[in-house]
């Protein structure tokens, strides 16, 4: 038996590292299903692990029954059929395996610099990606791109056009870039924060993704950050100095970048994507009570659907779900949101995730993502592997 449990949890491990390798690293055509072949190791691992212990049982619960009632709402909208779509529900049991999997793994001093090394060298191989398509050097750079994102159109429009330049990275567009970035600041900045300076360079990538919805968070949550964090041991003087320089820097960099000065103009908020959100957001609730309550089931093709191309997490969870869904959804949020004590800087930690989620889904995806979802997931479960020593994980009884 305890030959067994060492093979699931090995399988289940070589699950997480293909998965995260593939999300971040991967251009799509270069995707396979390694993966698929090592996710009934991560769902027995996890079973193995709620059943031998109650310390992740709140999470898996919350995402099981999402799971649920997705499957129930599918079979009420297109019965038998909806079998097709498993796959894709399929996600929001992939999402605890990962994280439970991360979280039970055995903390000890070298597994704990095994798991810093890896994201460490996912941090430079995303960055060298990311700088040399930047640099864009004898337009190699564009060729690079337009492999991880086939977008000729858009990568001609964002090498070509002053001002209008986006930073796609290694995803399928800027504002997925941004979040994948975005996840590797916060860790570096409150988790391993000696290298605290990894984060000002993922910073500066964050900006040329020109991802408006994550610029504000980013702001934001670091606005606070520092503000708790300096105020304690810096003069006012000397903090105020600081923020003065920070926000001159921003100033500028914002007055260069078509996306993030409408922001402060306004336009912004008037911009013809916001309206589309806005409309699509009225048609889901607009829809017959059965449908807003229960959802429509998975949707594959929501442009020949709604007529409409869908973008928020919200929304679509709506859509598909209905209200129902988005409770359990919410649920998720809050199991994460109280698997910590208060006050401990693994509680900050995951706040500050929750808040990122909660933020992006407004224009984005998140759980519903392919890729955002294992980045996600796959950040959270790192908690433990920092060099923050004070944070120690339940006992799991499983070994």
């Amino acid at each position: 038996m305890k030959f067994l449990k060492e093979i699931t949890r090995i399988g289940a491990l070589i699950y997480v590292v293909v998965c995260i390798l593939q999300v971040l690293l991967f251009p799509p055509n270069f995707l396979s299903s390694l993966d698929n072949y090592f996710f009934i190791f991560a769902l027995i691992h996890i079973l193995i692990i709620n059943l031998t212990s109650k310390g992740y049982r709140k999470i898996s619960i919350a995402f099981l029954l999402f799971f649920s009632w997705s499957l129930i709402s599918e079979y009420i909208n297109h019965g038998l059929d909806g079998i097709t779509n498993i796959p894709y529900l399929l996600y929001f049991l992939k999402w605890p395996a990962i994280l439970v999997t991360l979280l039970n793994f055995q903390k000890n001093t070298i597994h704990s610099r095994k798991v810093k090394l890896f994201v460490d060298g996912l941090f430079f191989t995303i960055v060298s990606i990311n700088l040399f398509l930047l640099i864009n050097p004898f337009g190699y750079g564009e060729i690079l791109q337009n492999i991880f994102s086939p977008k000729e159109y858009a990568n001609f429009v964002y090498y070509n056009e002053f001002r209008n330049f986006r930073l796609v990275g290694t995803q399928m567009n800027p504002n997925d870039n941004a979040v994948i970035l975005s996840l590797f600041y916060f860790y570096y900045l409150l988790m391993d924060s000696k290298k605290w300076y990894f984060s000002i360079i993922l910073g500066g990538l964050v900006l040329l993704t020109q991802s408006r919805t994550v610029f504000i968070l980013l702001i934001l949550l670091t606005v606070v950050f520092l503000f708790v964090k300096l105020k304690k041991v810096m003069s006012k003087k000397r903090f105020f100095h600081v923020s003065l320089f920070i926000g001159i820097f921003l100033i500028s960099f914002i007055y260069s970048s078509n996306n993030l000065r409408s922001i402060f103009t306004g336009e912004a908020f008037r911009s013809h994507s916001v309206q589309v959100r806005l409309d699509n957001f009225t048609n889901a609730i607009d829809s017959n009570s059965n449908s807003l309550s229960l959802g429509n089931g998975v949707i594959t093709n929501p442009v020949e659907q709604f007529g409409v191309h869908i973008d928020s997490e919200f929304i679509v969870i709506i859509l598909q779900f209905g209200i129902i869904g988005l409770v359990f959804w919410g649920l998720i949020l809050l199991a994460l949101a109280t698997q910590f004590k208060q006050k401990t800087i693994a509680f900050s930690y995951w706040i500050v995730l929750i808040i990122l989620i909660v933020g992006v889904s407004l224009t984005n995806f998140t759980f519903t993502h392919s890729h955002i979802g294992v980045a996600i997931t796959f950040f959270l479960g790192v908690i433990y592997y920092s060099s923050k020593d004070e944070i120690s994980p339940p006992q799991t009884g499983l070994k």
